[in-house]
């Protein structure tokens, strides 16, 4: 963690900088009219996973040695943010009041941390007191990471999830900005759209996914994600035809996860190779189908890879 910072930024610039101090407690007061960004100095993007608690009006940040995903139980943190649910948080509705954590993806847009849960009641901005909560970069985009108040984001949070799907539980296509969408086997067709949009598996089972069996019913994802906060393990199959499916024009497909789950490359639509990668955190997978080039990253935390 000795690799993170801290950065208070409002939408023109950033305004002060914190290192997160191996085995130090960061300690900060909230303020108004700033975001706070976390910042992987080494990577040059966002821990992807964090947990967020409420004490009283403090906001504790927790990370563990790989950034994040840990469990919700764990109650040591690394940031504490004083008074970010008191005085300095200020009325819903107004400017005048204090920020969201954000973070820039590898995309490299801006988007908050939002709760892994997709429910925005668990939300960073309106955690009850002793409440803690799994979140990761997710949401809709944040122009060039602006300043959004703690309001601001429940409202797009709720927007988020009530836009995922389809509430009558019919099989309509759904086209909408949410970005994130939580696998089940009864998943709705999805056309995502625009935008970084995340295929999420269920933290707390253990899922065995061949890819053929929903590449007609998601469109337009770039993640798909694995990583969970407990001892479950998934395993994921997939082939270039799948990732054409499923992808936009550009056909590339990242996937982060865990060194418990398993990963196929099926060679039956198009042949994979290990390249050398020009994405830091990922191993890079290639193939051409259909006279397309395609390319799979794969988290290096993921070591059990077979190619079939």
């Amino acid at each position: 963690m000795k690799n993170i910072q801290l950065k208070l930024k409002d939408s023109e610039k950033t305004v002060e900088t914190f290192d997160v101090v191996d085995g130090e407690l960061l300690i900060l007061e909230a303020k108004r009219g700033v975001n706070y960004e976390l910042f992987n100095t080494l990577s040059g993007m966002a821990p992807q996973n964090i947990i967020t608690k409420r004490i009283d009006q403090d906001l504790l940040v927790i990370l563990d040695e790989s950034e994040g995903g840990g469990n919700p139980d764990e109650i040591i943190p690394d940031i504490v943010i004083r008074g970010y649910y008191g005085e300095a948080r200020g009325e819903e509705g107004s400017d005048d009041a204090t920020g969201v954590l954000v973070g820039l993806h590898n995309n490299g847009k801006y988007y908050a941390y939002i709760p892994e849960s997709s429910d925005p009641s668990n939300a960073v901005s309106v955690l009850e007191d002793n409440m803690a909560e799994p979140q990761a970069i997710g949401g809709n985009e944040i122009d060039g990471g602006a300043f959004m108040p703690w309001w601001a984001l429940y409202a797009a949070t709720a927007l988020y999830i009530l836009t995922i799907g389809n509430d009558n539980g019919d099989s309509e296509e759904s086209e909408s900005e949410a970005d994130t969408i939580i696998y089940s086997n009864d998943l709705a067709d999805t056309d995502t759209g625009a935008g970084y949009d995340i295929l999420k598996l269920d933290d707390a089972k253990d899922i065995t996914l061949n890819l053929d069996n929903i590449s007609s019913k998601v469109k337009n994802i770039e993640e798909i994600n694995m990583e969970d906060t407990s001892t479950t393990s998934d395993k994921l199959m997939i082939d270039a035809q799948d990732v054409l499916d499923m992808t936009d024009a550009d056909n590339k497909l990242f996937i982060k996860g865990d060194a418990s789950d398993e990963l196929e490359l099926d060679n039956s639509a198009g042949r994979w190779a290990k390249v050398e990668s020009d994405q830091d955190g990922y191993n890079m997978y290639t193939s051409t189908y259909q006279d397309s080039s395609i390319t799979v990253y794969i988290d290096t935390d993921i070591t059990n890879i077979a190619i079939i």
